[in-house]
């Protein structure tokens, strides 16, 4: 599989819930990267020990219903490397829609994401989960 269809489908495994299958696509030692990510929340996750509560709680829990509205990859000049933009909207249980858009950088090594880096609007993020008085993802930095 070429890194694009390794980076679209973890995108996609993520999306329905497949945490496991994405997983799978990812590496036990990435890099995950979000550096417009508010306070309190890190900005910055290594290691499938450190990634995979936060990615269980945002694609496996928090929604009801997430989907990329929009997805655009491209493949480098460096075929590792994965440059892409995207929108989506999330639906939770008491009903908050939760939309945002995304530029992304992946790096793919040995068939699996190696590095995810992710940047997103963050008054949307800080909006929404109400960061001034809580942290509903738990991604504080303490």
């Amino acid at each position: 599989m070429e890194s694009v269809e390794i980076v679209r489908s973890i995108l996609i495994h993520f999306q329905n819930g497949e945490v496991e299958a994405g997983f799978a696509l990812l590496d036990d030692d990435a890099l995950m990267a979000c550096p417009f990510s508010p306070p309190p929340t890190r900005n910055r996750w290594h290691g499938r020990a450190e990634i995979e509560p936060i990615c269980r709680r945002f694609f496996g829990g928090l929604f009801e219903h997430f989907e990329w509205l929009e997805m655009n990859l491209e493949q480098g000049r460096d075929p590792a490397m994965v440059f892409g933009t995207g929108r989506s909207r999330g639906v939770t249980a008491d009903k908050r829609v939760y939309e945002n858009e995304y530029a992304w950088k992946f790096v793919v090594r040995d068939g699996k994401v190696a590095e995810y880096w992710e940047w997103f609007n963050p008054l949307v993020t800080i909006s929404f989960f109400d960061l001034e008085s809580q942290d509903d993802l738990n991604l504080a930095t303490s």
